[in-house]
């Protein structure tokens, strides 16, 4: 599996605070499966996240060189998660796309969006748009989501949802969206180690409740089309 959606890099935003627990994080990850992650720090400027690509960069290159040292076994790429707020196209520009690919994982949850024209608009300037956990957007509905597809989004959705961890409206909302087929992407947005076990599982479930060819294509065959894998 490829997690394209983790909060690794230590210290760097809510997730993990310390080298340690990013390597033990790791090893759990490699554990249960994952074979690559793409380290997501949030670039959001109303919550203080907002450091300039070289100071990411620095520690990703130091968790990547630790990764290699303790041999865990685990391929590391680095991106972004942007809040969508005014000025997007200048905050991508200041943030780290998925592995430097013309990806970008955009979080709507700060404000209501008008998610179909902005994924859009990002289009005619070069990106492709990858929404972060959509089902977390309560003013999205079904068909919100269908017109959103249509102008080419991607929909990441988060594991915990998919096997009954948080909110129980996320959680249904996750549901309807792999029983639709409009799921594209499953990632874990791990921000604690208490987590690491979501990819496997939601892996199961998706393999369980759809068939192995679709948990193939969210967990591990689009992964590798947005990180520029293939």
């Amino acid at each position: 599996m490829i997690d394209t959606h983790a909060h690794i890099l230590p210290a760097v935003d809510d997730g993990v605070q310390n080298m340690e627990d990013a390597l033990d994080m790791l090893r759990k990850l490699k554990e249960s499966g994952v074979e690559a992650v793409c380290l997501t720090p949030h670039y959001a400027l109303l919550r203080g996240f907002h450091e300039d690509k070289g100071f990411y960069r620095e520690r990703f290159d130091l968790l990547q060189s630790r990764t290699k040292a303790e041999e865990i076994g685990i391929d590391l790429y680095l991106g972004s998660e942007i809040d969508e707020y005014d000025g997007l196209e200048n905050l991508i520009e200041k943030a780290h796309t998925l592995n430097g690919t013309r990806f970008v994982l955009i979080d709507f949850g700060m404000r209501k969006a008008q998610i179909d024209e902005i994924v859009y608009t990002l289009k005619v300037k070069g990106y492709e748009t990858v929404v972060a956990h959509p089902e977390r957007y309560r003013y999205m509905t079904l068909k919100d989501w269908r017109q959103v597809k249509r102008e080419g989004g991607l929909l990441q959705v988060s594991a915990s949802h998919l096997i009954k961890e948080g909110s129980k409206t996320s959680q249904k909302m996750a549901g309807d969206l792999l029983k639709a087929g409009l799921v594209d992407l499953v990632a874990s947005d791990i921000h604690s180690i208490r987590h690491a076990h979501v990819m496997k599982k939601a892996y199961v479930h998706v393999k369980k409740k759809l068939d192995k060819k679709t948990a193939d294509r969210l967990f591990i065959e689009t992964p590798k089309k947005v990180l520029g894998l293939e």
